[in-house]
């Protein structure tokens, strides 16, 4: 405001050079003010779930909205899955099943077959619409990719642990046992 202030008085005071220059700040405040606005994402109250499979672990990555903002964000291991789909279904409802709060949109990364069942059964819950849905572009579309990343993230650490362990018990035990001649003994 106040540069299109000093611009019309610059202007008026027949000093267009000086009206140029505050024009083509205004210009740019305005050009910036665009690009953030259109760099928010919605972030009504939503939760996101994200599954990855590996090595026979499953883990969930779950982001809670509330108010706009990223409020929560929690990893749930889980017992083995055939699919991320099958272990999406699962999880959602056992874990709506206690909840206190259902937000009305759930963005999930895989599909499930009965996602419009659960959804119907949340909603009744909630007692108004609940929508589950996979985006596929868009703001919510890069909070799922970023949830996904984190699952699989966490499983290839869990992984990496898994094999440092062994190789600090199991692995170092079998060594000296070739070093020394002895077998390794079974349990």
């Amino acid at each position: 405001k106040k540069l299109r202030e000093e611009m019309f008085k610059a202007s008026d005071e027949r000093n267009y050079e000086l009206a140029a220059i505050f024009r083509d700040k205004l210009k740019a405040v305005e050009r910036i003010s665009e690009r953030q606005k259109a760099g928010q994402p919605n972030l009504n109250d939503k939760d996101v779930f994200a599954a990855a499979i590996f090595e026979k672990r499953t883990m969930i990555q779950a982001f809670f909205v509330r108010g706009g903002k990223l409020s929560l964000a929690s990893k749930f291991e889980l017992t083995e899955a055939e699919s991320e789909a099958e272990a999406l279904s699962e999880f959602i409802k056992q874990f709506y099943e206690t909840a206190e709060s259902i937000p009305k949109t759930i963005h999930i990364s895989h599909e499930f077959e009965d996602m419009e069942l659960v959804a119907q059964f949340l909603s009744e819950k909630k007692g108004s619409k609940v929508v589950i849905s996979e985006p596929k572009r868009g703001d919510n579309k890069k909070l799922i990719d970023m949830a996904k990343k984190n699952a699989e993230d966490e499983l290839k650490h869990l992984e990496t642990n898994r094999q440092k362990e062994y190789a600090r018990t199991i692995g170092a035990a079998k060594k000296l046992g070739e070093v020394l001649g002895i077998p390794y003994p079974k349990r």
